[in-house]
């Protein structure tokens, strides 16, 4: 996994990157916003300013088991992500397709336009 050598995260979402302005394209892939993470009971949080997670010791412990730093593929074939706390929409990966019962805030990643039955990948 490729990290940003000023802020240590991961560069896809560095925020270093958001420094240039004149790159409309990177902004949008590096806002993201902070989310919740239900269990029942339980309640985490995937914070954009720290792009860490908070909040249920036991939920944070299940989601971070999974997230090894490696790739690995995760809708479709060429569709990857590094698995990091770092990177918002593999926690939302793995919160959704690891874990049993869990569910979102509005502000989660959304992947409908990636996950259409009818589209040929």
């Amino acid at each position: 996994m490729r990290v940003c050598s000023l802020c240590g995260d991961v560069v896809l979402y560095c925020s270093c990157m958001l420094q240039d302005t004149r790159d409309e394209l990177t902004a949008e892939y590096t806002d993201n916003p902070t989310f919740s993470i239900f269990r029942g009971e339980q309640k985490a949080e995937w914070c954009e300013l720290t792009r860490e997670l908070t909040g249920d010791s036991e939920l944070i412990q299940d989601i971070s088991k999974h997230l090894h730093g490696r790739y690995e593929i995760v809708l479709h074939p060429g569709f990857g992500l590094w698995l990091s706390v770092h990177d918002p929409n593999a926690v939302y990966y793995v919160a959704n397709e690891k874990l049993k019962g869990c569910t979102f805030s509005d502000s989660a990643p959304d992947w409908s336009e990636m996950t259409d039955p009818n589209a040929i990948y």
